[in-house]
């Protein structure tokens, strides 16, 4: 009995020890986990914040042309006084005034009147004004001296810094005819130029303008300077293609306009790669 009794206290006290280790591990593994879902959330928010912005170039605006119209130039009469001869005043005869002086002074008025409202009306301009352009998208050429152009540069390289919207098919045509004639060929292509939806929207409460955009420059826009730089790698048999995708467009993660264009670039990759 005594050591029945003996033995009680410390196979409790074994028990209670392996509870709280027990305890300390689940509280460990829940911080871990909480952890790295914060790390992980922090880095998916880094990589969006950290695409580049569309390069920009400033188009001059051609200035409307000035008319200028002459002043109008009113016809004013002269009317000339003549002379009256002082006659000698008559003290013991005095004669009302009469009508006359204020008749001429009333006719003069009256003619004056007519002619400054005859005037000619002011001259119209021969000059047809030009209808109203639309507004015309600005881009910028980075001159950070980090900027890849003038690295190649400083490294006594040849660079060629040429504007383009991708999503306009005859700006990505004549980029490349650009770098065909000024280099005499081309050995790759990197397509890294992509936009991201700002509020990662989910498919019930995304725009067309978000649609529209994120095709237009992430999917078509890759399409096309693949399709223009093609011509001229599969003319040389030699070349590479490179296409930046996301991992959004294999695992869906992120707004569905962004993960839907990036999924058909990595669809399209396949294709070019099996074709080519």
């Amino acid at each position: 009995m005594d050591e029945l009794f003996l033995g009680i206290p410390v196979l409790y006290w074994i028990i209670g020890v392996v509870a709280l280790v027990a305890i300390i591990a689940i509280i460990v593994i829940i911080c871990c986990a909480v952890n790295i879902k914060k790390k992980k959330a922090r880095a998916a928010e880094e990589s969006i914040s950290a695409q580049p912005a569309p390069v920009t170039y400033e188009e001059p605006s051609k200035p409307e042309p000035v008319v200028e119209t002459a002043p109008v130039q009113e016809e004013e009469e002269v009317v000339e006084e003549k002379p009256v001869k002082a006659e000698p005043a008559k003290p013991a005869e005095k004669k009302p005034a009469t009508a006359k002086s204020a008749t001429a002074k009333s006719t003069a008025t009256n003619t004056t009147a007519t002619k400054s409202s005859t005037a000619k009306p002011a001259a119209k301009p021969s000059a047809k004004s030009e209808p109203a352009k639309p507004a015309t998208k600005t881009y910028h050429i980075s001159k950070r001296k980090d900027n890849n152009m003038w690295q190649i540069k400083a490294a006594g390289g040849e660079a060629l810094a040429v504007p383009c919207d991708i999503s306009n098919k005859e700006q990505c045509k004549a980029v490349v005819e650009k770098a065909v004639e000024a280099f005499c060929t081309i050995d790759i292509l990197v397509n890294n130029a992509g936009v991201v939806d700002s509020g990662i929207e989910a498919v019930e409460k995304v725009t067309d303008q978000t649609i529209d955009t994120l095709i237009d420059i992430n999917t078509k826009g890759t399409l096309y300077m693949t399709r223009e730089a093609a011509k001229v790698l599969i003319a040389k048999k030699s070349g590479s293609i490179v296409n930046v995708s996301s991992v959004a467009g294999y695992t869906g993660g992120g707004g569905v306009a962004y993960v839907a264009s990036k999924a058909a670039v990595i669809g399209m990759t396949k294709n070019i790669a099996m074709r080519c």
